[in-house]
């Protein structure tokens, strides 16, 4: 008898902390979406767009390119900058210009200027904070409903 009611304890015991699992993970993946979304909104509302020559890029896996740009702040500084995203169908060629968007007081942070780089981060984490409730959502319908009695 008290072996049951163990294992029952045991079994609700182990869902609290696969739920507080997903709900730790909605409220980080939701907040660096946040966080990213507001600094990226920040830099395209308020920076500055300068041209920028393409000097490299990299070829990660298949088709995958980061592009590295130079790019000539307003402080007549020259700053180097890395794609952090393949661009959404858009191929440079080393020597072509590009767009640089950064914020003048960090020239450093700039980004090529870019959907994928606008929008990457925090549609990648909002991504991910759906596939989590659909996780959440899937585990409770298979594994947590409650079970009907049949008569």
């Amino acid at each position: 008898m008290s072996g049951s009611t163990h294992s029952a304890e045991t079994n609700h015991t182990g869902r609290y902390y696969m739920y507080a699992f997903i709900a730790f993970w909605e409220i980080i993946v939701l907040c660096a979406a946040g966080c990213e979304g507001h600094h990226s909104y920040r830099r395209y509302s308020r920076g500055v767009v300068a041209p920028a020559v393409v000097v490299n890029d990299s070829m990660t896996e298949g088709d995958t390119r980061l592009y590295v740009v130079q790019f000539r702040a307003q402080d007549q500084q020259t700053y180097t900058v890395q794609s952090h995203f393949n661009t959404l169908g858009h191929r440079y060629y080393r020597g072509q210009m590009a767009r640089v968007v950064y914020l003048p007081e960090d020239p450093a942070d700039g980004r090529i200027d870019d959907n994928a780089e606008k929008y990457g981060v925090a549609g990648g984490c909002l991504l991910m904070a759906v596939f989590g409730l659909l996780f959440g959502g899937a585990v409770y319908y298979f594994f947590d409903r409650p079970q009907r009695l049949s008569a």
